[in-house]
């Protein structure tokens, strides 16, 4: 015997119902139509597929009979077997929008859940590759030549390709289908991720991708590029470019065919060509340059940047012999991430010197930024330079990440001198840097520093990996002295916060005010 209570009537009336095999008693008469016969409860016998209503209860007779109803199906099984397909009625828009977080080929299998979703897939307009999911490139090139003959859809959003493994030559052709595939279907979004196992291998972009008017993002890797006509990219908003051969005459001519360009990226190699980049458009500004030598010589290139709304400005690798940064007011976060040099066909200390006067260019015209992020080399440089310097580099910086190794505890306390207005500190630690003598180092320069610096500070942030201690001496310094300090966060790869948490608990250097935290970070 199951006893159920279906909800009240507006009276406030209680249904009782007792189920007992086929058999069901009720306080409220009942009416059960079904197969053209009617009973009237008391006892009634539950007739197949029977359908039932309550008599004289009003405008909630179908809320109760929906319950009854599915009470019954229950206890009889008359109720479907089959699962209620809900994934069917969701709407085309939502259903297209989780396919977005998906790579395609996650995409294709998802129609195994719903019957609508069988076809479904061949009308997204956001196709994702990845060789790396597909079992290899030869797997990868079926499968890409496969979905892209079963596609029905009108527009593609976005179409990317990640091939990871290295490609032979045999590809290209494979290559250059799909983005002529992709422009025909007015792409908006597209990225070519490549790697080719001979680098003699070129893979020129087809040309049909320059007259590409659709196109608002752009990220080529291992491509290249020869424009042989003009520009078409009058709404193409970001551009990312990472080859061999870019030559500053064709950034250049990107820029006076993109007017409305915001987010611009780009590695040249070996080039001694001066840059000239001017728009009044972009916000945001990345330019690597990489030379397999360093000297003098290849070091004669001026780099020119005319931007009024550019945010944000990362340059790295070798350096520019000169920098002019014009009409630059708008910068909030630059970063300087130039490397020292590869081979030493001159004395180290004149590299240095190089770096200084390079550095020097640039400051002048970055004076108000906020946000400064720098190399292990270049806040080494900073570090020893010339007091005489330190007040007219970074006067309003009030956020400063630096990357490499800590050892040399007098060149960051120098850096840290240069900020008066710091507030929070991002140590990103390089994977093995230990500290030898971590007291020794420590009492060194205790008694050589300004205070200035840790009057404003607030927060220190530290990323680091297994087996790097460089940042210890540090540390106890800043826990020690920075008396506004209010939190220290490490952000780690491996399982270090006990360890790391302990030592500068047990060593007495965590003020009373200051909340030591620890995250993992995958």
């Amino acid at each position: 015997m199951k006893r159920l209570l279906a909800p009240q009537d507006e009276m406030g009336r209680q249904l009782d119902i007792s189920i007992d095999g086929d058999s069901v008693e009720t306080n409220r008469a009942i009416e059960f139509v079904g197969f053209g016969i009617t009973e009237t409860a008391g006892n009634a016998r539950i007739l197949p597929n029977c359908r039932f209503h309550f008599l004289g209860y009003g405008r909630s007779d179908r809320v109760k009979e929906a319950f009854l109803l599915n009470c019954f199906e229950e206890m009889t099984g008359s109720k479907s077997s089959e699962p209620e397909d809900r994934l069917s009625e969701l709407p085309d828009s939502l259903i297209f929008e989780i396919f977005g977080f998906l790579p395609t080929v996650d995409v294709v299998r998802t129609t195994v859940l719903s019957n609508r979703w069988k076809n479904l897939w061949t009308t997204t307009p956001n196709l994702t590759f990845n060789d790396t999911m597909m079992g290899g490139t030869d797997k990868a090139r079926n499968f890409i030549n496969g979905a892209l003959k079963l596609w029905r859809g009108i527009k593609l959003l976005k179409f990317s390709v990640h091939l990871c493994e290295k490609l032979e030559m045999s590809m290209v052709s494979d290559i250059n289908s799909w983005v002529r595939f992709a422009t025909e279907k007015e792409v908006e979004d597209l990225c070519l991720d490549l790697t080719f196992q001979d680098n003699q291998v070129m893979c020129w972009v087809p040309q049909c991708l320059y007259s590409c008017s659709s196109l608002k993002a752009l990220s080529l890797v291992g491509c290249f590029i020869y424009i042989q006509g003009g520009l078409q990219w009058n709404q193409l908003k970001s551009l990312k470019i990472d080859n061999d051969w870019l030559k500053h005459n064709i950034v250049n001519q990107i820029l006076c065919s993109c007017p409305q360009l915001e987010v611009l990226s780009f590695s040249v190699y070996e080039s001694n060509d001066s840059l000239n980049v001017q728009s009044s458009s972009l916000k945001e500004l990345t330019i690597e340059k990489y030379i397999r030598e360093v000297t003098e010589q290849s070091m004669v290139s001026e780099l020119t940047i005319w931007a009024p709304n550019l945010e944000k400005l990362h340059m790295s690798g070798a350096a520019y012999n000169k920098y002019f940064l014009q009409n630059v007011s708008s910068l909030t976060h630059v970063t300087l991430g130039f490397y020292g040099p590869i081979r030493y066909v001159e004395p180290l200390t004149l590299w240095n010197d190089i770096l200084s006067h390079r550095l020097l260019d640039i400051f002048p015209s970055i004076q108000h930024v906020e946000k400064v992020t720098l190399s292990d080399w270049c806040f080494q440089v900073l570090g020893t330079m010339k007091r005489r310097y330190l007040p007219l580099l970074l006067p309003n910086v009030t956020c400063l990440e630096v990357c490499g190794c800590f050892l040399e505890l007098k060149q960051m306390v120098r850096l840290l001198e240069m900020l008066p207005k710091l507030k929070m500190l991002v140590l990103v630690t390089e994977e093995g840097a230990r500290y030898p003598n971590l007291p020794e180092i420590r009492l060194k320069c205790r008694k050589r520093f300004l205070k200035s610096f840790l009057r404003q500070l607030r927060s220190v942030e530290v990323r680091w990996t297994r087996g790097d201690t460089s940042f210890y001496a540090l540390m106890e310094l800043l826990l020690r002295q920075a008396s506004q300090l209010q939190q220290v966060v490490f952000r780690k790869r491996m399982d270090l916060e006990l360890e790391v948490t302990s030592y500068f608990y047990i060593r007495g250097t965590a003020g009373e005010k200051t909340e030591i935290l620890n995250y993992m970070k995958s």
